[in-house]
């Protein structure tokens, strides 16, 4: 029977959906919060889930950030329910990775579908052998997924994020990046050096996509790259190195435009 996890926090509403859901042959399970739905989707694995976007505590876009940094929960399908519209957040749901975005009040048929779409997508994806390291095609790279087969240019490439032996790979237009079989190790002894730097144990930027860096409390500090709505977290240890790269960049564009 396919499991399903509903997390939201309005019991007006999480209640009903899964009463029409488990008539419709779902085994479904229910979490009134963030904290409390990623405990179950580590305890149950479930095949789908449908995630409310604000909630008390931890929120729905921090829950999906939290699956996709898994290995074991990250090819969980995550289709948003709730009452924001706006483009923005649509946007910023699909830049998280989300699979779908559905509004509250939400059509019945519409949600069946949306169900039943991201299942057999799943399906498709666990009877296709494992997505293959990316190969070099000069200055290029060739995405080869399931659902996804081009060729990215390196100069395209804007951040990747690590996942033990995965990664999530985004590039400039790409809506929603691709996850291959790379590890960061891999990836930075591939890029090239003067335009790429690791910011995070996890996380690669390409310096040519950098917007701003932000100071945060307690020293820490985050990057924001262009036409991307989440920011990335710099480490302590990795900040000094940034901030001599971009030193050096800006001491170098000086010299030029003397």
């Amino acid at each position: 029977m396919v499991k399903l996890l509903i997390i939201d926090d309005e019991e007006g509403f999480r209640r009903p959906v899964a009463k029409i859901l488990d008539k419709h042959g779902f085994r479904v399970l229910e979490a009134a919060g963030g904290e409390e739905g990623l405990r179950l989707a580590a305890e149950e694995c479930p095949d789908l889930i449908l995630c409310d976007v604000e909630m008390p505590g931890m929120g729905g876009y921090e829950v999906l950030a939290a699956l996709r940094r898994e290995l074991v929960l990250a090819p969980i399908p995550v289709i948003f329910l709730t009452g924001q519209a706006a483009p923005s957040q649509v946007r910023r749901a699909m830049n998280l990775g989300a699979d779908d975005y559905l509004t509250k009040p939400v059509n019945l048929t519409d949600l069946l579908g949306a169900i039943g779409a991201r299942l057999q997508r799943r399906q498709l994806e666990r009877a296709t052998p494992e997505p293959e390291t990316p190969s070099a095609q000069g200055d290029s790279f060739l995405i080869n997924t399931a659902t996804e087969k081009r060729l990215v240019k390196i100069s395209a490439i804007k951040s990747i994020l690590a996942y033990g032996e995965y990664s999530w790979v985004y590039w400039d237009k790409g809506e929603k990046g691709a996850l291959l079989r790379k590890s960061l190790k891999q990836w930075l002894g591939e890029l090239p050096a003067e335009r790429f730097i690791r910011v995070h144990r996890r996380a690669i930027v390409n310096l040519d996509f950098l917007d701003r860096v932000e100071s945060l409390p307690g020293g820490h500090v985050q990057v924001h790259l262009r036409d991307t709505a989440e920011p990335i977290p710099v480490s302590l240890r990795l900040a000094p190195a940034l901030n001599r790269r971009l030193k050096a960049a800006g001491d170098q564009g000086q010299r030029s435009g003397a």
